[in-house]
């Protein structure tokens, strides 16, 4: 077997990357293709498997040159080729100069080794450290000091250069591995609609009155279930709700199953059979990482058509949702979140990371997003019919100065807060004290700054462990009292939320100061008073001169299916249970009998 190695130093092809060093001639195979013309007995290369074959002389080469000039070769090699005649034209006295050189050392040094098997080549004549015989074979390659004089043609089979064909496959299998992942855009066009809500809010000072009716517009992405996600703020107080896919002019009817005002989201349903056909749901990822790539998906404000926007992830921290005033997990980032966005995915690669629903209309590149963890909650309470997340309704402070902790007998070592104030109603009034120094939740230590380890790369406050838990579920706190540490499963049920009170989140310890005009005398006047209500609103002054309406029929009712969904047994004690009272007027007085 006789194989000419045609050597090419000095080319790299800009289209794809790749630097051939070295063509392999041999058998009979050459289609016609191109034709390589800029050949001497300089780099040619005359290989055999044969040791005894003499060495062939200076007119065999010759010979071996001219033909291997006129080879054909695969279309393949062609832009290659084309590089190779047009570098080797302006660099051929120079080359043909360096060439005449007996020793190819410094031009063998430049060509790299592309034998995949990893085969030493032995030391030779006339080459150090010669590139291995490429035909894909296994056999390490003989000495190059003899040659057999056959002409011999070029492969164009895979068994060619190594080399060459492994980084074509390589460069191959990524743009196969890039058409096989979908991007955000074709994930988003079969899975990403457009909501649209007519909504009517109450007038807080003049119940009596209807509010002119809203139109507006947001946005919602299918999960499996054949349910819709979007936001509880675009289909809050709604009284029409439509969505529309991507390229159709048709709006569906939809159906408002459950509203979670506390993380702001919301369930849609769609009973026609022709919306769901054609249509993907997407799967919920992970919390993404700071400085990682994200891509928003929705029908933001100027335009009709769907909108891509891509952004990096900037910050992962509790923050208090503006639509209803709860401090849960947000995900901080750059892209553009403008109104229509609410409601739209942010994917992180195929998965949903999260749902948009803010932005900071004051500052530039501020948005945040609705992280999976909270989503994933929400989830979870939509099979229960309820919706909740868990919170201790207890004040505290930071134990960041020394003396403090000096004071409160905390050991070196020692991290946790302050409890300032426990509200009455919670289950932690019945186990914690004030100046309790809360170190752990469920054997996660609480630093001096209230952080929590999160992600294995940043911190988050304690809350988020507490918020993250069901009304049904209790956590395991260990406390510092009085310098022993004690620990207690304490219940984590938050103040009762439901449609009704939606808005009302951040009304916590105030005192009801009037009901419908009447000052209030006491608890059991309160309820009362509530109880002989005869208007269609209920109208609360608190304190700090805020104020709370409430529909009278709809508030009934929901109190019932609240106490009902919590288990809790009565709305009230027995000694403030009202007397048997006729709907629509106060008992009659008796007055006294004249003698």
């Amino acid at each position: 077997m006789y194989r000419s190695v045609c050597t090419m130093s000095r080319f790299c092809s800009s289209s794809n990357g790749l630097v051939p060093r070295f063509l392999v001639v041999r058998n009979n195979f050459a289609p016609k293709t191109a034709t390589l013309r800029y050949v001497s007995p300089s780099n040619l290369r005359c290989l055999s498997s044969n040791t005894s074959t003499p060495a062939p002389s200076d007119n065999e080469k010759k010979k071996i040159t001219a033909v291997v000039k006129n080879f054909s070769f695969s279309s393949l090699f062609q832009v290659w080729m084309n590089g190779l005649i047009q570098q080797e034209k302006e660099e051929s006295v120079v080359n043909e100069a360096k060439d005449t050189t007996p020793s190819v050392t410094h031009q063998d040094k430049q060509e790299p080794v592309v034998n995949e098997a990893k085969d030493k080549t032995p030391s030779v004549t006339h080459q150090e450290k010669e590139e291995p015989v490429v035909n894909g074979a296994k056999d390490t390659t003989p000495s190059v000091t003899h040659q057999e004089k056959e002409e011999s043609l070029v492969d164009v089979a895979k068994k060619s250069a190594p080399s060459v064909p492994h980084q074509v496959k390589e460069e191959s299998s990524v743009k196969e591995a890039k058409k096989k992942t979908p991007s955000a855009i074709d994930l988003a066009l079969n899975s990403v609609v457009k909501v649209f809500t007519v909504s009517s809010k109450p007038r807080l000072f003049q119940p009596w009155q209807i509010s002119m009716q809203n139109e507006c517009s947001g946005s919602g992405f299918l999960i499996s279930g054949k349910k819709i996600i979007t936001n509880a703020h675009v289909v809050a107080n709604h009284t029409s709700v439509k969505v529309k896919k991507h390229g159709s002019a048709t709006k569906y009817k939809a159906k408002v199953r459950l509203i979670g005002h506390e993380c702001d989201l919301a369930i849609l349903e769609v009973d026609n059979d022709e919306f769901w056909e054609g249509m993907n749901f997407l799967e919920l990822g992970d919390v993404p990482k700071l400085q990682e790539e994200v891509h928003l998906v929705g029908y933001p404000c100027g335009g009709d058509s769907i909108s891509v926007t891509k952004g990096v992830v900037s910050r992962v921290e509790l923050r208090e949702y503006s639509h209803s005033s709860t401090e849960l997990l947000t995900i901080q980032i750059d892209a553009a979140i403008n109104s229509g966005n609410s409601g739209g995915p942010v994917f992180l690669g195929n998965k949903v990371a999260g749902v948009a629903f803010e932005g900071l209309f004051w500052s530039d590149g501020i948005g945040y997003m609705i992280p999976t963890p909270v989503v994933k909650h929400f989830l979870d309470g939509v099979e229960e019919k309820h919706v909740s997340f868990g919170s201790m309704n207890l004040s505290y402070q930071t134990m960041g100065n020394s003396q403090l902790r000096d004071y409160f007998k905390m050991s070196k070592g020692m991290t946790g807060i302050l409890v300032n104030e426990i509200n009455p109603l919670s289950d932690a009034y019945n186990f914690l004290k004030k100046d309790d120094v809360i170190l752990a939740i469920d054997g996660v230590r609480i630093g001096n700054d209230s952080k929590v380890p999160f992600l294995n790369q940043d911190t988050v406050t304690f809350k988020h462990l507490v918020s993250m838990k069901k009304p049904s579920e209790t956590a395991l706190i260990k406390v510092l009292r009085e310098g022993k540490e004690c620990e207690f499963n304490v219940g984590l049920k938050p103040i009762l939320e439901d449609d009704i009170n939606a808005g009302y989140g951040s009304f916590e310890d105030l005192q009801v100061k009037k009901v419908n005009g009447i000052e209030v005398e006491n608890l059991k006047h309160l309820c009362q008073v509530i109880e002989e209500c005869t208007t269609g609103y209920l109208r609360l002054d608190l304190e700090n001169e805020k104020v709370l309406i409430l529909n009278h029929k709809l508030a009934r009712k929901a109190n019932s299916t609240i106490l009902k969904d919590l288990k809790i047994p009565s709305a009230m004690s027995d000694d403030l249970q009202p007397k048997q009272i006729s709907r629509g007027r106060l008992p009659p007085r008796h007055s006294k009998k004249k003698n």
